[in-house]
């Protein structure tokens, strides 16, 4: 597996797991250690992003 296969894999986690829970919740009640973690995880995400290189 690749980094940009589990770049795509977190992703959809990100957006399905947190995400949408946000968006479809009038207001989700996390703690802060949950909504730090959910920020860890995007970051990861985003980091991952940015590391990859387009093929053209």
């Amino acid at each position: 597996m690749s980094r940009t296969t589990g770049a795509k894999a977190l992703g959809v986690a990100c957006f399905s797991g947190v995400r949408n829970i946000a968006a479809h919740q009038y207001r989700p009640e996390w703690s802060r250690e949950d909504s730090f973690e959910y920020l860890v995880m995007f970051s990861v995400f985003m980091r991952w992003v940015r590391e990859c290189e387009v093929e053209r």
